[in-house]
């Protein structure tokens, strides 16, 4: 009896975890919480100024009642009349910013509920100034050195950032919505309106060029010239080329592309459209540096054929921040075809586990993700090669796209040599494009030869970047978690960051390869249900997860592992991390405490066929254990069973 409390104290405290991390985190392991402490902190204006006297010895003062001090102060403590910081932390912000010598120093912010407790940590990217200038994301509180303007702030050079909040917005009541913080914040950048009436009166100087690589693809591929065609008339740009690269269509595609080219330019005066035609293998980087090497205009637009244009503007707002000296290349929102308005790119994410990742990729567009991420416009360590802008000059600067890199991460190695070079990535989510993806040459991971070559080509873009398997992205916060596509908080050191290593349980091999025996077909014992939901291939793993429970059993008693047969017919098991589900208690009425039933594991390459998953014949296992008894129960399956 005393095992079995001690099992559920231990599922309690995982529950609450991963059901309010962040509660458990300042609980548990944060030294000190703030307390209502809020000295000096009642003011009426928005940003009420502390100073900070003599490096050494840090005091605050409040402006009203010494403004004869001023002269002598080192720092200006500014913070939102909305939220509360303590004395130790506005300590702790300036001791960072004398520390590094900062002319502006800012921190991370959380909120505080109506019942008093953090939630809702927003964790914010290094400085970034296009994001900066759209969403004023330091202003909630920061330390800057004496300055006499806004203007003087954004001439500031040394920007430091704490990655920690310091603090705290507090909430009305329970049900408001943390991204309030984005909606005080947001500056409402730029307007269409804005991009006509900016630069030029007349027509657009700059002379552009479209590159678009297509095989076998004329309806897509007219879909986007015409979009292309109504673009140039709206946005009023005086010198506009096309250059189509195909590869190898069809005798009877390519008469087709033929003909509505010149059906196109006829009825689009001033509309130069190229058509290079040379049979090859595909090679995505190949066909944008010959598109290039002929075109004649400024600025380079690469556009795959399976972009259809939405916003007969999106030229004037690329090229807006194209011209910018700081910015490198410039992408745009794309969304999934279809009413739902999914996300497929809004910038790309460098993450230590998965490699370069599309953040909150097939998550609606209708709601605000994640402190407005899916808005406005952000610096970004990449932009998807779908529809990227970048000047002539700073592309050959690069060497343009490097052609061992055929298909996968040849994007990410432009825009990142871009950034090593100095210059800044742009997403405008005000910009929005629907992107047909994948049906050109269908996903990467579709099978073993697209998976193997997958891995090759970012094996070569970490050898010409090293410090990306090492450093940080700047733009992605240390705290958030790298296994998740949505800004899931990591507030938990190395809460998602498990040990997925073989469990090396042979008691559990040989039960598995006893029930097996060799079958093609799903076994399972008759209380255990499971699912497994889904399945990515990553760098160096395979991760895999789903759900197991045992029907009318208390499941907090059971450890769940996986288990992989290999080629040689042995079976390896691995342990699994265990993950929340609030749904399955509704459909398994008489389970009990089901909360922690999903799993989540990763499983190292050399343990797995990637052929077989792709054909469905890779064998799997599941195994419950019970901690008490020792008790399992087992199911094997391929994916074609679930």
């Amino acid at each position: 009896m005393l095992l079995k409390n001690k099992i559920k104290a231990l599922y309690d405290e995982e529950l609450k975890k991963q059901t309010d991390a962040y509660s458990y985190y300042i609980e548990n392991v944060k030294d000190a919480v703030i307390a209502g402490n809020t000295d000096n902190n009642e003011g009426e204006h928005e940003n009420v100024p502390f100073i900070c006297m003599n490096g050494e010895d840090i005091k605050f003062v409040c402006e009203d009642e010494h403004v004869r001090t001023y002269e002598y102060a080192d720092y200006f403590i500014y913070e939102s009349k909305k939220g509360i910081s303590s004395t130790e932390e506005k300590a702790e912000l300036v001791t960072n910013a004398i520390k590094l010598n900062a002319d502006l120093i800012y921190s991370d912010v959380d909120c505080i509920t109506c019942y008093g407790k953090r939630a809702f940590p927003f964790y914010k990217p290094e400085y970034s100034v296009d994001t900066a200038r759209c969403f004023d994301y330091f202003t909630d509180f920061y330390a800057v050195k004496k300055v006499k303007s806004r203007m003087e702030l954004e001439l500031l050079e040394n920007i430091a950032h704490v990655s920690k909040p310091l603090f705290h917005y507090v909430l009305e009541n329970n049900n408001s919505n943390p991204n309030e913080i984005y909606k005080l914040n947001n500056r409402s950048y730029l307007t269409d309106g804005f991009y006509l009436e900016s630069g030029e009166t007349d027509d657009v100087k700059d002379r552009i060029s479209i590159i678009i690589p297509s095989k076998d693809n004329p309806g897509l591929l007219r879909t986007c010239l015409l979009g292309i065609a109504k673009a140039k008339i709206k946005s009023r740009i005086n010198t506009l080329e096309v250059v189509v690269v195909d590869n190898g269509s069809i005798d009877n595609n390519k008469s087709i592309i033929t003909s509505d080219i010149e059906r196109i330019k006829a009825e689009n005066s001033g509309l130069t459209v190229k058509y290079l035609y040379e049979k090859s293998d595909f090679n995505f980087s190949l066909m944008c540096n010959k598109g290039a090497d002929e075109s004649s205009g400024d600025y380079f637009l690469f556009l795959n054929d399976d972009i259809e244009i939405t916003d007969e503007l999106f030229l004037l707002k690329l090229v807006y921040f194209a011209k910018m000296d700081h910015v490198g290349a410039c992408g745009v929102k794309l969304l999934y075809p279809g009413d739902e308005r999914r996300i497929q790119h809004i910038g790309i994410t460098s993450l230590k586990l998965a490699g370069p990742t599309h953040k909150l990729s097939t998550f609606r567009d209708s709601e605000t993700l994640y402190f407005g991420r899916n808005r406005g416009i952000h610096n970004c360590l990449a932009v998807t090669g779908a529809c990227l802008m970048v000047s002539r000059e700073k592309y050959f600067k690069t060497g343009g796209f490097h052609d061992k890199m055929k298909v996968g991460y040849n994007d990410v190695d432009l825009c990142v040599s871009l950034y090593e070079q100095g210059f800044l990535n742009v997403v405008n989510n005000e910009c929005i494009l629907i992107h047909h993806e994948s049906v050109t040459r269908g996903h990467d991971a579709a099978s073993f030869e697209k998976s193997d070559r997958l891995d090759k080509e970012r094996n070569i873009l970490y050898e010409r970047h090293p410090w990306l398997l090492s450093d940080i992205d700047p733009y992605y916060n240390v705290n958030l978690a790298e296994d998740f596509l949505e800004y899931r908080v990591n507030v938990i050191p190395d809460f998602e960051k498990r040990d997925y290593e073989s469990k090396q349980d042979w008691k559990a091999a040989k039960f598995a390869a006893r029930k097996d025996k060799g079958s093609d077909k799903e076994i399972k014992d008759k209380p255990l249900f499971y699912n497994l939901e889904k399945v990515n291939i990553e760098r160096e793993y395979v991760s895999l997860s789903g759900w197991a429970l045992i029907n009318k059993k208390d499941n907090y008693l059971f450890d769940t592992y996986l288990g992989v047969k290999a080629a040689d017919d042995s079976w390896h098991v691995f342990n699994t991390a265990k993950v929340f589900r609030e749904d399955l208690a509704k459909v398994f009425k008489e389970a009990r405490f089901t909360g922690l039933s999903g799993f989540f594991a990763r499983i190292p390459k050399q343990f797995i066929s990637i052929a077989g998953l792709n054909d469905d014949k890779q064998r799997f296992a599941l195994i419950l254990k019970n901690k008490q008894t020792g008790k399992r129960y087992y199911a094997g399956f391929t994916k074609s069973d679930i």
